[in-house]
């Protein structure tokens, strides 16, 4: 019996010893319920998402014993510092197929027929459970790295690290109070103004004797009001409504009244006037022979039945009852007799006119005949407009006055006549003495239009019109009138469109036109009735429309239509009054803007404002352009953002100062105020020099520079913080208003003056105050950093500058100024970590509820650590690269020094307590377990360093480092790296030092259990030789997962993984006999269980993290112990071709020339010549031949080898021969198809030497390459050069493994033919 056979009886007796049943085999884990472990269970795998490991450094130093420990934890070093990234899924194999890592269930039901009784094999469950539990399963990666733990470590340096990371914190709640203090302080600018919304509320007054007159002539405007009195209606307001409304206004008591009352009835009656303004006319008939007309207007009043009406007695109207007007005494009475008198002497409209030379009457002259009433009719009954020649559209736009004595009876009469001569119906009109008799206005136009010609030529008539009086109301009528004839014979066509208003006048000898008296009345009237009626509003003043009520309307209406205002002084007056009052009372400006654009609306009136008017209007404007100005220099003051509806209330003020400075009277009556977009600039340029003055008044009241560095720098830091957050209201708020109305940068002006005066004013007293910590024994303190960070929010702020403003106030210089406090800061930092890591890992405890979260408050206290630090240097947003990149290296230095420091002192104490004892055999002690959590979560805080420090992403210039022993690379970007980098390698050395010693624990069992999958009979499928290991694994993991962290775990599976690769190693290195290739193919088949086993589906090790140094070496070694003897010589020769291929000659063994192609089955060789071959004889020269050869010998058997002649004693050689080889286009074109060309040093002796060797790939001569189409001779092809090559690796894989192959003479005449090729 062979050896083989021996070991293989041996091992199946072992196997059988061991008594595997078929229900182990199966490894079910509904089976496994009588096992002593607890971790046995049937659920279905519930993967987390894993991350993976970062590199560390090789370590061959203090390992455990054990065969190949140290060689499989040198090559495991790289892998272990893998990122652990989130697995893939799984991938297909380069083997074809999906992948068996999946870890769907194997089947593997065999039947063996060797045996004499038939099993059937159940179904091996590989499935791994440790992953499934769902007790076991952990949401997070690791603890939190800024948790409390409530061990009080911060005590040891009160707190230093999180008093700075408060900062910001602190500065937001500094901001919130102060923010909270001007809401509930009532600040008051230094021009005395007070908040918009908090003017004194109006009160109810008593009557005040200056407004006596006003009153007396409102009860005077009231008893002769105008307009139809018909109480009936029901739109209607009483007369004693309106009565009372004036007395509760004015404040006047009954007796004031009744006083008032009795001195009106008693003032002489105004007379009423009929204004009438003749626009134009349409339509008209044409009677010249042109096709046209000249029309004009004939128009006067046509008095009623005078008496009709009696006129109400003296003793019918009541004190109380002003409305109705008291007549005066006879002098209606005698008018109208007088006047009927005259009418009566002649019994109709026969006019004796005569015509009479001279100058026609001037208005002058008409206006003093019309002041004589005697006993004729007075011209001023009548007007005439002037001619407009040659239209039938004329347009007038003149305007009559005429007094009237009744409106209730009197009418308006107008004619339109075409003028047909050279004489003026106007200065007719004008000449017009007396009245003959009267039967009608229209008759009497007719006999003048007829006494004008004289000389019987007559106008032609174009129509009339009649208007009752009494139908025109208070407010005036504006029509479109349509023409009548005198009968309704007349043919008549067209319209005329008229305006008539009543007003009335007091005969007190002043001109007509004087109305300034009235417009102040009426500013007046409006001064009274808005006070009265913001004393009766319940809201504050600025909710208040504007609006008066009807009883009020009606009494400013009915003085100004007596006072014939226009409807361009009725706007100018409520401006003047409103503005006024708004100054008074904080009213909204949106009342102000409708004003301003009503006055811009009645622009366009036919009565335009006086020179006085003009002037009233003019100093209005100046006044409230000031006001806007001044509450815009006290902006923070007068528009409180607190206060409700101040920003509507600005906006409104923007855009009534925009409206008004567009207008045409403004710039009419203020043709030299200055531009308004410059003004504003510099009220709110002012106004933040005059509030800053302010807030320094405030918060450095006191000398700050008699302080110490811990309270100086507060007050400054509370001004700063101040000018922060008025600067964010400013773009917030303002900004955007002033924009979108008036085009103003508020934020920029406000920002540019700000710098200015921190940079000029407050600049200075920081550097004085920070040139203190120069001395040596000065400490930084957070008052510091609060002054730092006020000014940095502020430098942020810059970015909402243009592109030119930026240029011009030039780059941010705030943070040199706390260059030296920050420098001190990190060395102060540094010194306090390595304590505070001291006293956290001497009051160290567990912390963690659940089992796999445990770890000690030591590696949390040292994390909170490293965060406070990264969370100080992120709020500080250090600008300058410069000195940025040496403040970023001291912070690394701090945390490397700190991580090294907490991983010796945790490593020192567990290897004080002897838990790294490689004897002490025995469960996992639980110490183990924590102190891995805790150094892979000190790992995991130093690992995110250098993403939150952006250490990837910049380069920054290198450190200013003195006294340093280490070299780094030129940056600080690399530096910083360095020290990091140095920080995990020292963490992985003792992560890897734990790891394993809880690897080598299962190195007895893993190697029992490798051994059984080895040399188990090949009738026991890999599936099931593997489970006992498996079942064994899945226990042993299960408990780890329990105890650890996840990404502790996946490092504890790697560890594990690289034992098992090295066991599967040794088995396929043991020198044991002759091992086919079966067994190999079961190693094989074994590693990718395992492999799936430990990927589970991506919820354990990534394929990448598995795919270790080990695993390629053994994997590889694997695919060629398992290929057969054939297979192999093959890939040894393609692996030679594909050497051929970057063989140059430069490598000193000589270069071959040849010639080939293929022709009819035919291939022919030409070995031409050699030179520089290598000299091999004792005279330095050899004797060189060449052999040729077909490869692959499996398709090339029937090609014997052919050799050149032997060229003696020559290093060049020239051979000159031709081979011809019988083969087939296919057999050329197969896969390694080639010729090898050998070159031998012939020897007589001993044997022949090996000089070098060439190949040349089929697929490249001609014959083959261009698809069988070649050449039939030599001539005409070019020679190829082959480099000749030697073997220089004698430990070539493939070699070693044909070497092992003792039984198979293919592989060992192979490998001896090899040999003596080796390079000497």
């Amino acid at each position: 019996m062979s050896f083989f056979n021996s070991l293989q009886q041996f091992v199946s007796d072992s196997v059988a010893n061991l008594s595997i049943s078929q229900k182990k085999f199966s490894f079910g884990r509904e089976d496994s319920s009588s096992s002593n472990s607890p971790h046995h269970s049937n659920a279905s795998l519930e993967a987390t998402q894993s991350s993976g490991a970062t590199q560390s450094p090789s370590l061959t130093k203090n390992r455990p014993s054990g065969p190949r420990a140290i060689p499989m934890l040198h090559e495991r070093s790289k892998s272990f510092r893998t990122p652990l990234q989130t697995c893939p899924p799984p991938l297909k194999s380069p083997r074809g197929g999906q992948r068996s890592s999946s870890l769907k269930e194997l089947s593997s039901e065999r039947s063996s027929e060797e045996r004499q009784e038939k099993l059937k094999m159940p179904e091996p469950k590989l499935k791994p459970t440790f992953l499934s539990r769902k007790d076991l399963l952990i949401c997070g990666l690791s603890w939190p790295v800024c948790a409390v733990t409530g061990s009080g470590i911060q005590d040891v340096d009160r707190s230093f690290f999180e008093s700075f990371t408060a900062l910001c914190w602190r500065q937001e709640n500094r901001r919130l109070q102060q923010l909270r203090d001007e809401n509930s302080t009532e600040i008051v600018s230094s021009d005395g103004i007070l908040p918009w919304g908090n003017a004194p509320k109006a009160t109810m007054l008593g009557f005040k004797p200056e407004c006596e007159q006003l009153y007396l002539e409102v009860l005077y405007t009231l008893r002769h009001r105008i307009g139809p009195k018909n109480n009936q209606n029901p739109g209607c307001i009483l007369p004693g409504d309106l009565i009372k409304y004036s007395q509760t206004a004015f404040g006047a008591d009954l007796d004031t009244h009744l006083k008032f009352c009795a001195m009106a009835s008693e003032e002489k009656a105004p007379i009423l006037v009929l204004n009438v303004i003749v626009y134009e006319a349409e339509g008209l008939e044409a009677k010249d022979p042109n096709g046209f007309s000249d029309p004009y207007c004939m128009l006067g009043i046509q008095l009623g039945n005078a008496l009709s009406s009696p006129p109400k007695e003296l003793d019918d109207y009541s004190p109380n009852d002003p409305g109705e007007s008291k007549p005066p005494s006879g002098r209606r009475d005698s008018l109208i007799a007088n006047q009927m008198d005259k009418f009566k002497k002649s019994g109709g409209f026969r006019l004796s006119f005569k015509r009479r030379d001279g100058p026609p009457a001037t208005p002058q002259t008409r206006r003093e005949q019309s002041q004589h009433r005697d006993s004729v009719l007075p011209a001023k009954f009548i007007r005439a407009t002037s001619v407009r020649p040659h239209t039938l559209n004329p347009k007038w736009n003149e305007k009559f006055r005429f007094d009237i004595d009744d409106p209730h009876t009197d009418s308006l009469h107008l004619d339109i006549w075409d003028h047909d001569d050279e004489y003026s119906v106007l200065e007719a009109v004008s000449k017009l003495n007396e009245i003959k008799g009267v039967k009608g206005l229209g008759r009497f136009f007719k006999q003048i239009a007829q006494s004008a010609r004289g000389s019987g030529a007559q106008d032609d008539f174009l129509g009339c019109i009649n208007i009752p009086l009494s139908e025109v109301p208070s407010t005036g009528l504006e029509l479109w009138a349509k023409l009548e004839g005198r009968s309704h014979r007349s043919n008549i066509q067209g319209r005329i469109r008229l305006k008539l208003w009543l007003s009335t006048r007091e005969d007190f000898g002043m001109p007509e036109e004087d109305t300034l008296i009235e417009i102040k009345q009426q500013e007046q009237l409006y001064a009274i009735f808005i006070d009265y009626e913001l004393a009766k509003f319940q809201g504050p003043a600025w909710q208040w429309s504007g609006d008066l009520p009807p009883e009020a309307q009606a009494v400013l209406h009915q003085h100004a239509i007596q006072g014939d205002v226009t409807a361009i002084q009725s706007a100018l007056v409520k401006w003047l009054a409103y503005s006024k009052k708004l100054t008074e009372r904080c009213l909204h400006f949106a009342i102000l803007e409708a004003l301003l654009i009503g006055l811009e609306e009645n622009r366009s009136s036919a009565d335009p404002l006086s020179k006085d008017e003009e002037e009233l209007l003019g100093q209005s404007f100046t006044e409230f352009l000031n006001y806007c100005l001044k509450l815009l220099k006290s902006l923070r003051y007068y528009f409180v953002l607190s206060q409700p509806g101040c920003i509507s209330n600005l906006e409104s003020m923007l855009r009534c100062l925009v409206y008004m400075t567009g207008m045409y009277y403004y710039r009419k009556v203020c043709p030299f105020n200055k531009e308004l977009r410059g003004e504003l600039m510099t009220a709110i340029r002012r106004g933040t020099i005059d509030w800053y003055g302010t807030q320094c008044e405030r918060f450095l009241s006191e000398d700050i520079m008699d302080k110490d560095l811990h309270d100086a720098p507060v007050p400054m830091a509370r001004l700063v913080s101040n000018l922060v957050s008025d600067l964010q209201r400013s773009l917030q708020s303002y900004n955007p208003l002033f924009i979108r109305e008036t085009n103003i940068p508020v934020f920029t002006i406000v920002y540019k003056t700000v710098d200015r005066m921190v940079h000029d004013d407050l600049g200075p007293k920081i550097v004085q105050l920070l040139d203190r910590l120069n001395h040596p024994d000065a400490v930084p303190s957070t008052a510091i950093f609060e002054l730092y960070m006020a000014l940095r929010e502020l430098t942020v702020l810059r970015e909402h500058l243009t592109h030119e403003d930026l240029r011009i106030l030039g780059e941010s210089r705030y943070h040199e100024w706390f260059n030296l406090a920050l420098d001190k800061w990190f060395d102060l930092a540094y010194e306090k970590a390595l304590c505070r890591v001291r006293a956290a890992v001497e009051s160290d405890q567990v912390n963690g509820v659940e089992k796999h979260e445990r770890q000690s408050t030591s590696a949390i206290d040292t994390t909170s650590c490293f965060y406070q630090i990264r969370e100080f240097w992120k709020q500080l947003l250090w600008p300058d690269p410069v000195t940025g990149g040496n403040f970023l290296y001291k912070i690394c230095e701090t945390v490397s020094a700190s991580t090294i420091l907490y991983a010796d002192l945790v490593f020192q104490r567990i290897q004080n307590s002897g838990l790294l004892d490689e004897s002490k055999l025995g469960p996992i002690p639980e110490e183990l377990l924590i102190v891995l959590n805790s150094l892979e979560h000190v790992r995991k805080s130093v690992e995110m360093l250098p993403g939150d420090l952006k250490l990837l992403e910049e380069t920054l210039p290198s450190p200013v480092r003195t006294g340093s022993n280490n070299n780094y690379e030129p940056t600080t970007r690399q530096a910083a790296g360095a020290l990091l980098d140095e920080a995990v390698e020292q963490l992985d050395a003792r992560v890897l030092r734990v790891i394993g010693h809880l690897a080598e624990q299962m190195r007895p069992e893993v190697r029992r259990h490798v051994f059984h999958l080895a040399w188990s009979p090949d009738s026991l499928p890999a599936e099931s030789a593997l489970a006992p290991l498996l079942d064994s694994l899945d226990i042993k993991l299960t408990e780890f997962r329990a105890g650890l962290l996840d990404s502790a775990f996946k490092r504890a599976l790697i560890g594990i993984w690289d034992i098992l690769l090295v066991e599967l190693e040794s088995q396929g290195d043991a020198n044991t006999g002759e091992k086919l290739t079966s067994f190999y193919e079961r190693l094989h088949k074994a590693l990718q269980l395992l492999e799936d086993f430990f990927h589970a589906e991506g919820a354990g090790v990534s394929i990448e993290g598995l795919h270790t140094p080990t695993w390629y070496r053994l994997s590889s070694r694997l695919d060629l112990d398992r290929t057969p003897t054939q297979a192999l010589i093959n890939l040894y020769y393609k692996e030679r071709m594909d050497e051929q291929q970057n063989a140059t000659e430069a490598a000193g063994y000589g270069v071959l020339t040849v010639r080939a192609y293929f022709h009819h089955d035919s291939l022919c060789v030409e070995v031409l010549g050699a030179r520089d071959v290598i000299p091999l004889d004792p005279n330095g020269l050899s004797d060189p031949f060449v052999i040729v050869e077909l490869l692959p010998r499996t398709t090339f058997s029937h090609c014997v080898e052919q050799r050149t002649a032997v060229h003696r004693r020559t290093l060049n050689p020239v051979f000159d021969e031709c081979f011809e080889f019988s083969v087939t286009a296919k057999q050329c074109r197969g896969d390694g198809s080639a010729i090898l060309f050998t070159v031998m040093d012939y020897d007589v002796i001993t044997a022949n030497d090996f000089a070098g060797e060439a190949f040349l790939q089929l697929l490249s001569i001609p014959g083959i390459s261009n698809g069988g189409y070649g050449a039939d001779n030599f001539h005409g092809l070019r020679p190829i050069e082959l480099p000749l090559m030697q073997q220089a690796n004698k430990g070539h894989p493939v070699l070693k493994v044909l070497e092992t192959r003792v039984w198979d003479k293919l592989a060992q005449d192979f490998v001896k033919k090899q040999k003596e090729r080796f390079m000497s």
